[in-house]
């Protein structure tokens, strides 16, 4: 394997750690927004399954970016994204507030991990 081959791949390697690092943040956070905001157990389900619906329709609209823009533009754009949304959230002051961040957090999760995704497979497609 050529050096530039072992370069993307590392980078690959950190883009899929600071997805798992983003995901870990968002579900460590938890505890302590259900305790600020006082959701209780209904609205924390609500609130994963807002995540859940933000990612699916944030998925196949990120394909199309990644096709027009390239996976390199929109990986970058949306790890940056991905990681401002995180502070959204944190910062949420109601619970609704919290579900329509959570929804925009699913969109740039989902966006984030497409891109990585076609990013990944061109990098291994160029390594072959």
């Amino acid at each position: 394997m050529n050096r530039a081959a072992a370069s993307a791949r590392g980078v690959i390697t950190a883009y899929y750690g600071l997805a798992g690092v983003a995901n870990a943040l968002w579900g460590a956070t938890l505890p302590a927004t259900d305790a600020r905001l006082d959701l209780g157990p209904g609205r924390l389900a609500g609130l994963l399954l807002a995540l859940a619906v933000g990612a699916l329709v944030g998925m196949p609209v990120a394909g199309r970016l990644a096709g027009r823009w390239g996976a390199p533009r929109l990986l970058c754009g949306s790890a940056a994204a991905s990681s401002l949304g995180l502070a959204v959230v944190g910062t949420a002051a109601t619970a609704e507030l919290l579900t329509i961040a959570a929804v925009v957090l699913g969109v740039l999760f989902g966006a984030f991990n497409v891109a990585l995704s076609v990013q990944a497979v061109a990098v291994e497609r160029a390594a072959e």
